[in-house]
């Protein structure tokens, strides 16, 4: 049964009056030239920041269950919108990047038909097959974020010290496993909810500057007629 429709307008109005509309989160994504994942983007950061002031105005004790089932919610929302956007910007904004290149490469052994199909060789008792070393390509999707991660540090989107944090935010998201929470005793605070929140606000604030500043460069050479250095390690000094 829900509660009487004043408590709720009163709680309605704490939330609102400190998150903000809908509107101003996408604008925190104005970068994401996608429009489908901008306003999804925009709606997770929402609910993760609604998540947050209930949290506040209900004043659940610091041990509560009441208070963890909120901040585990948030750390979901916060490493699931790290994860899209360093994603999208990877495979959109700097595709042919020598960092974006090597990930997901992997050494793979072919099976190659280079004997009569009457050979057969053993070792040790088992059956050994004639095959060449090449060079394989891990799905988009089965690469490790902390690869992505590390691709988007070196193309200088993010810093170290965001780097950081979006990673703690990222394996604190295990907890969604619970024995995997239980095995590596992943607990949530309070502070990690708040510092995945803040430096949410760095990360988007330097990925805009990082943009901003390649595209005049860009505007530059295109005014210069020079050929456009897609990397640092393209240059020649």
């Amino acid at each position: 049964m829900p509660l009487d429709a004043q408590l709720i307008n009163a709680v309605a109005d704490y939330y609102h009056r400190d998150i903000g509309t809908y509107t101003s989160h996408i604008r925190q994504f104005d970068f994401i030239d996608d429009k489908l994942l901008r306003e999804r983007l925009a709606q997770e950061f929402y609910i993760a920041r609604y998540a947050a002031k209930l949290q506040e105005a209900l004043a659940f004790d610091e041990n509560s269950f009441e208070l963890l089932g909120h901040l585990k919610l948030q750390i979901i929302q916060y490493a699931g919108i790290y994860e899209a956007v360093i994603s999208y910007l990877l495979l959109n904004q700097f595709p042919t990047h020598p960092a974006v290149n090597q990930l997901g490469k992997k050494k793979e052994y072919r099976k190659v038909d280079a004997m009569a199909a009457s050979t057969h060789i053993q070792h040790n008792g088992e059956e050994v097959f004639l095959c060449r070393q090449a060079q394989g390509q891990e799905p988009w999707i089965k690469i490790k974020f902390e690869d992505k991660l590390n691709a988007a540090r070196e193309i200088g989107f993010i810093n170290d010290a965001v780097s950081t944090i979006i990673l703690e935010t990222y394996k604190l998201r295990h907890s969604v496993h619970i024995e995997k929470a239980v095995q590596d005793a992943i607990q949530i605070e309070l502070e990690q909810c708040r510092q995945a929140y803040f430096t949410l606000q760095e990360f988007t604030a330097e990925i805009k500057s990082f943009l901003s500043t390649q595209h005049a460069n860009e505007e530059v050479i295109a005014d210069s007629g020079e050929e456009p250095v897609s990397s640092v390690s393209d240059a020649v000094f």
